[in-house]
């Protein structure tokens, strides 16, 4: 099936008809009376159809709307790719709530409403994300001020002097560390 190329439409719009010269107008036509107005090119024939053109029906390009589509697959996973590896801008702007980060996890606009993801989503939060936010989030609020870190090396080094609060304390440091240090060991277990 064949098309006539001199019907396809245009890529650039309706094209403008070309301007008149000064040439074209006489001087003293266009001071004494205006411009005849244009008339209107003339339609072409649709082209009858011939051998082989049956049931082919031609579509005034200019009547076409044009489609509407959504963000491509690169534009999509560029907008992800932003979102999950760009650092946060910790110099002006906050820190979510731990109180927002399980909104997110519950009723977040980055999946389905309902599902193994929301569920798994949560599962992350609160093994992975909740400790480890809460530890960061206590260790930033000793390090705001010189009085806090500094009574807090005080109480650290006597508490390492009663028996078995060394051990404790490694432990309640693995807790919310656990997600790197497991991460780290399957790393060096793979290179083996």
């Amino acid at each position: 099936m064949s098309r006539d190329p001199s019907q396809a439409p245009s890529l650039w719009g309706v094209p403008n008809p070309p301007p008149e010269t000064e040439a074209a107008v006489p001087a003293q036509a266009s001071a004494v009376e205006p411009p005849p107005e244009a008339a209107p090119a003339p339609q072409a024939a649709a082209p009858e159809p011939g051998p082989g053109r049956e049931g082919e029906f031609t579509v005034d390009p200019y009547d076409v709307e044009p489609v509407r589509v959504g963000p491509g697959l690169g534009e999509r996973l560029g907008t992800w790719a932003r979102q999950t590896w760009v650092p946060p801008e910790i110099w002006s702007q906050d820190r979510p709530s731990l109180k927002k980060q399980l909104a997110y996890a519950r009723e977040g606009l980055w999946g389905p409403k309902k599902g193994w993801h929301r569920t798994a989503a949560q599962a992350a939060f609160w093994a992975v994300s909740f400790p480890t936010s809460v530890a960061a989030y206590a260790i930033e609020w000793v390090g705001e001020r010189p009085a806090r870190w500094m009574v807090a090396l005080v109480l650290i080094s006597l508490a390492y002097q009663i028996p078995y609060v060394p051990e404790v304390l490694g432990v309640l440091i693995r807790i919310p560390a656990w997600p790197i240090t497991a991460t780290w060991s399957a790393l060096g277990l793979m290179s083996t």
